[in-house]
């Protein structure tokens, strides 16, 4: 107790000594000479800046997140930040750390890695209480003494609600809350919790710390720093109710900055290749729009007089969320396409041709295999995984599969195989809230979003599966969008919610508060329109395609389009600044095949930095099989 008592006084003063050496030196660590860790690990230049920072702003006395984009290696940084604390401050604990229980054993695994802390692992995977007494009885003090045993707790959301009693009686040194974005409402159960729990220090680590508005960022400050960030309404009041332009936006980046280290990977990590995504807007097979149309009259009423039960447009929604996706998910909808005497070939091919995002999976996969690809393929219906799964199943093709089902053990192991060196699985079916948050999965080059999250964030995590360190290919991503459905609406709801967010990060990204009239155009119109508000040049192209005459119509259809992109090398000076080299120019090939465009797709591209996005449009037709994958103008 006296031990904790010292640590405790020790935090709440700032350490002059130390800040004082900091103002005169660049950092505790050089990034041009990185330090030995165990097993000769060494971190990353932006890393041992990180670290830096961290340190910093522990003897300053002040909380903060950690919000670098994910595959940056945030858990890293935070279990050396923690060796700091003990190697040179002599704190050795008791340090919570609370992540989502698809990370536990990547926490555990790092912790061993790079320190010797002695970690407790609180957590069970038949979630008895009974076992979690045994590990409380016999690793968490010693009896004779009374100290605590551990360095490093380590446990899951849900054990600290459920056990939030007894780890209240701990007194933490310093709790990190992994994926903190789980704190963006102040209702949450999470945030009682640690009501009780009180730590002394408080980190967050999260790549997406803004998901949908600016409060929730508010949110997780005043979990934080609660003296500080008081009062929304006073908070919205300094930087305007709704952050629309690029005037609040440096206005609410002098409130935030203090707190939040953001870094991006085209900025500080070179290795990582590209990311390319494809947008795919797909029609509706007939098979759907026959099912569309029975629902929306069976409902006709509703939608004409109005909304006059709680449940009825909930119900409805349901059911368009199933339909889009395939119509077998609708109740009764098996038993009337499938009839029991039809043999296996003949409900497979018709299951594929029930939907759209099917006919395009059938036709995608077979040229991702040929071409060596792996694959993750997400869905937020597990339902919708059984129907994919079938058809991996049909065509033969290697997979691995989880979701929110699947127990902890299953999971790793599925992980181990898919990532295996001289592994043949082709594909991982995941959902993408079970499996969009702390995996890494490099060994996969190719995503799938067969359905996107009303949360665009949960759609990046889901990418930063495989978008990560480690990666050595260009990432292709293919999103499936249904056209003309409560879908393609949500997608562009979803893309002004990124367009915030992203504009909100940019500002406050690590020494690039920029003030430049081009960057804060940019910055405008993703607050207005959207981070995928470039795309929408695709709408203006058709008006452009119905007043062309037939000879402006062969001209320009005929070719693929990419976008140039200029991009901006940056590198980070010794005190974390961001430097400018020379501007670098992506390749632009004009070369395209010439003949008749494909009347089933059409397309433009755009490049962001690291990141660039293509829009492309299928139409899934029985009665055409010539549609070609390898076609160039197809995507």
């Amino acid at each position: 107790n006296n031990n904790n008592n010292n640590n405790n006084k020790r935090v709440k003063n700032v350490d002059e000594h130390a800040l004082k050496k900091a103002s005169i030196e660049p950092g505790w660590y050089n990034p041009a000479e990185p330090k030995d860790y165990k097993n000769k690990n060494k971190l990353r230049d932006y890393q041992t800046i990180g670290v830096n920072w961290m340190i910093l702003k522990f003897l300053r006395g002040e909380n903060f997140i950690l919000a670098d984009e994910m595959g940056l290696g945030k858990t890293v940084q935070s279990v050396c930040f923690l060796l700091h604390l003990q190697q040179e401050c002599n704190i050795h604990g008791p340090y919570l750390i609370v992540a989502p229980l698809s990370t536990i054993p990547n926490w555990k695994r790092e912790m061993e890695e790079w320190s010797d802390f002695n970690v407790v692992v609180y957590h069970d995977s038949e979630k008895s209480q009974e076992s979690r007494a045994i590990i409380r009885e016999h690793e968490w003090y010693n009896h004779s003494t009374g100290q605590i045993k551990f360095n490093v707790l380590l446990t899951t959301y849900e054990i600290v609600l459920s056990d939030a009693e007894y780890l209240a009686e701990i007194p933490w040194f310093l709790a990190v809350i992994d994926e903190g974005h789980r704190l963006k409402s102040t209702q949450t159960k999470l945030a009682d919790a640690f009501k009780y729990i009180k730590p002394d220090r408080r980190v967050l680590l999260t790549g997406t710390p803004i998901q949908n508005s600016v409060q929730e960022l508010f949110n997780l400050l005043s979990f934080l720093e609660p003296s500080k960030f008081l009062s929304y309404d006073a908070f919205s009041k300094k930087i305007g109710t709704n952050v629309d332009d690029s005037e609040k936006l440096m206005k609410l980046r002098e409130e935030i900055q203090p707190f939040v280290l953001r870094r991006l990977k085209e900025t500080v990590e070179k290795s990582i290749p590209k990311k390319e995504e494809t947008i795919i807007d797909i029609e509706l097979t007939t098979t759907q729009k026959t099912y569309y149309r029975a629902i929306f009259e069976k409902n006709r009423e509703f939608l004409e007089e109005g909304i006059t039960s709680k449940t009825s447009l909930p119900n409805l929604l349901n059911l368009e969320v199933q339909l889009r996706n395939h119509p077998l998910l609708i109740n009764g909808a098996m038993e009337h396409e499938l009839p029991e005497h039809l043999s296996e070939q003949v409900i497979m091919e018709k299951t594929i041709k029930a939907s759209g995002k099917l006919v395009l999976l059938d036709k995608l996969l077979p040229k991702l295999k040929e071409e060596g690809h792996k694959v993750l393929i997400f869905s937020q219906m597990r339902r919708m995984l059984e129907i994919v799964s079938d058809y991996m199943k049909y065509k033969q093709y290697t997979f691995e599969r989880f979701d929110g089902m699947t127990k902890s053990l299953d999971r790793q192991a599925a992980i181990d195989r898919f990532c295996a060196k001289n592994s043949n699985v082709f594909a991982f079916l995941l959902t993408t809230r079970a499996g969009g948050q702390g995996l890494n999965l490099v060994a996969a080059d190719t995503v799938i979003i067969f359905d996107s999250d009303w949360n665009p964030q949960q759609d990046l995590q889901a990418q930063a599966r495989c978008h990560r360190i480690g990666q050595m290919k260009e990432v292709k991503v293919f999103r499936f969008v249904t056209k003309n459905t409560y879908e393609a609406d949500m997608f562009d709801r979803a893309s002004r919610k990124l367009g915030l967010g992203h504009a909100i990060l940019k500002s406050v990204e690590h020494g690039t508060g920029t003030k430049d009239l081009k960057d804060l155009k940019v910055l405008d119109n993703m607050l207005r329109h959207g981070a995928y508000a470039l795309l929408e040049e695709d709408d203006t192209a058709a008006k452009k395609f119905e007043e062309s005459n037939i000879d402006e119509i062969l001209k320009h259809s005929s070719r693929k389009l990419e976008m140039k992109s200029s991009i901006k090398k940056k590198r980070l000076s010794e005190n974390g600044d961001e430097e400018e080299d020379e501007e670098e120019e992506e390749e632009e090939d004009d070369d395209h095949e010439d003949g008749q465009p494909n009347g089933h797709s059409s397309q433009i591209g755009v490049g962001l930095g690291i990141h660039a996005f293509t829009r492309s449009s299928f139409t899934a037709d029985a009665n055409d099989s010539s549609l070609n994958m390898n076609d160039t103008d197809f995507w």
